[in-house]
């Protein structure tokens, strides 16, 4: 079935005009809001950390730059590659809190 370009949708799908949506306030306040950086459990931190030490690890023996610079210009071929990397190198004996 081909739908032409002058299909309408639905009215709960249109996009509103940021003067008559009730929200448009609270769009222009966001570059001012401050967040609160979340607080990690101990093993959480520990956790992060060892990724951390992982990625620095990767990025020294692939030779894929520097690190910083490498994690900010992410694409998913790289993440990809780190978590073979990963699997590849270290024993793996959780699969978290996600199964």
């Amino acid at each position: 079935m081909h739908l032409s370009s002058s299909a309408s949708m639905p009215d709960k799908h249109k996009i509103e005009p940021q003067s008559r949506n009730p929200r448009s306030p609270w769009k222009s306040m966001l570059p001012t809001v401050r967040f609160i950086k979340p607080r990690y459990s101990e093993q959480t931190e520990i956790n992060v950390s060892g990724i951390f030490n992982k990625w620095r690890r990767y990025c020294a023996d692939m030779k894929v730059g520097e690190w910083k610079a490498t994690l900010e210009n992410l694409d998913r071929g790289t993440t990809q590659d780190f978590l073979l990397y990963i699997y590849e190198r270290y024993k793996i004996t959780s699969w978290g809190s996600g199964h």
